[in-house]
């Protein structure tokens, strides 16, 4: 059995411990936090409401303001579900309602902001949405290190982003994903030229009314990180980042006892990366790193030999270990002008998903934005995704996620004022064109929006 999570063991990346007992050392760790994880998380935004009322007020010195917004968009979508199959064009309407509270002091400063927002899809009422979102954002300073914590809660459609998503490779239908997420991490400025930062980080991923045997798998997935830069010149620094994280994915037996078989994925995945950071000139920035990853999967199906719900008899499983090794890459250009700015992203990377395993995910993107005036901007992004799932597809219920997403969107934004306070619109428009593995032609879709918007100026709060 695969360690079920990945903790904090930081010599998990020398190659001469036991990975036995890499794997027991990390369970035995990681057990009380992850038994408890699911209590502590679900009261995470009220304890962080009741710490940022009660506590910040008091702290001296301290300013306390609130940020309050609101946005509607009006658009219209000629191919919600991705589909090669007759369809009809949607009019799409979200309103969404938010609030940021902020309190920092001179060494320290928490944010948490909360969002809520309805989406109305006509004439698809089936996919009509509520969504919530909880942000926390933290940190305390002291002269050489920085002490960091984020997280977030989401109850959200899978069809918020309107585009396929890593975590379910589909669009065909509505449900409902409850994501939570906490990461602590701390940053260390050793010298003029060294600095590190370690991090870790827990993600549980839930979907109410799961009833679709075999198409979405709740899930966590952790991840360990360390980086340090070293800074050999002026203009010039060498990049270290070693990482790790461990998913586990299983459908319980109450989900598909009917059926009399589920599965279940756990494996780990080690990264070792090495870059450098470049200034070509004082608007223009390079970052290039590169590495290898090794990811150790273990695929197990249970099965039932009769069933007599809600009871199980003759229960058996089979193992499907699976070890595989691949590169790894990011890199980064960033070129201020004198009226805007141009940035090139690119990435090969390990997600987790809902299909029962992960994914090796290569992006690019391409962002251009120009500043006509302090009120009015214009941005134009090309985006390109590639998504290979890794891991035994015992069943085929995986082939989903193997896809090439590409998308182009210009979109133009106005601002009332420039500290972004005030009235705010834009007009976007975007193409998407996706080709999924198991499908001969690829899938298009064309939408435009119209959004309009106010954030009232920031309201004080202090004492």
């Amino acid at each position: 059995m695969l360690v079920r999570r990945v903790g904090v063991i930081s010599f998990i990346f020398s190659g001469s411990v036991n990975r036995q007992a890499i794997l027991l050392l990390n369970q035995l760790l990681g057990s009380l936090f992850y038994r408890t994880s699911g209590y502590v998380i679900s009261r995470f935004v009220l304890t962080s409401f009741l710490i940022f009322f009660c506590v910040a007020p008091v702290v001296r010195g301290a300013e306390l303001f609130a940020e309050p917004y609101a946005r509607f968009r009006y658009g219209y979508n000629d191919n919600v579900r991705l589909t090669l199959a007759d369809h009809e064009i949607s009019r799409i309407e979200k309103t969404i309602a938010g609030l940021k509270l902020v309190a920092r002091e001179e060494r320290w400063d928490t944010s948490i902001l909360g969002e809520f927002s309805r989406i109305n899809y006509s004439p698809i009422d089936d996919y009509d949405s509520d969504n919530t979102r909880f942000d926390l954002d933290s940190s305390y300073k002291t002269e050489k290190i920085i002490w960091s914590l984020t997280g977030s809660f989401k109850d959200e459609s899978v069809l918020i982003n309107e585009t396929i998503d890593i975590d379910t490779g589909l669009t065909q239908f509505q449900r409902q994903r409850i994501k939570k997420n906490i990461a602590p991490s701390v940053s260390w400025i050793l010298n003029e030229k060294i600095q590190a930062t370690w991090s870790i980080g827990y993600t549980d991923v839930s979907y109410d009314d799961n009833t679709d045997a075999g198409i979405l798998f709740d899930y966590e997935n952790t991840t360990n990180t360390f980086f340090a830069s070293y800074g050999m010149t002026e203009r010039s620094q060498l990049l270290v980042q070693l990482s790790s994280s461990g998913f586990k994915s299983q459908r319980t037996e109450s989900d598909d006892l009917v059926v009399g078989e589920w599965r279940g994925t756990e494996s780990v995945t080690r990264n070792y990366m090495l870059g450098m950071g470049y200034d070509l000139d004082e608007n223009t920035n390079l970052q290039l790193f590169a590495g290898t990853r090794k990811t150790i999967t273990d695929t197990t199906i249970y099965s039932c030999t009769v069933i007599i719900p809600p009871t199980c008899f003759g229960a058996s499983n089979m193992i499907f270990p699976s070890e595989l090794t691949g590169s790894i890459y990011t890199g980064a250009l960033e070129r201020k002008l004198e009226s805007g700015e141009v940035k090139i992203d690119f990435s090969r990377a390990i997600n987790p998903s809902s299909g029962g395993t992960e994914v090796v995910s290569d992006r690019m993107s391409v962002r251009i934005t120009r500043l006509w005036t302090r009120q009015w901007r214009g941005d134009l992004t090309i985006s390109y995704l590639s998504n290979n799932a890794i891991g035994e597809d015992i069943n085929g219920n995986i082939a989903r996620l193997d896809s090439e997403i590409a998308r182009l969107e210009p979109k133009i934004t106005w601002h009332q004022n420039r500290n972004w306070a005030g009235w705010s619109g834009a007009l976007s428009y975007n193409y998407t064109e996706l080709r999924r593995t198991f499908e001969n032609d690829p899938v298009t879709r064309n939408a435009v929006y119209l959004t309009a918007g106010y954030r009232w100026s920031r309201i004080d709060l202090s004492l």
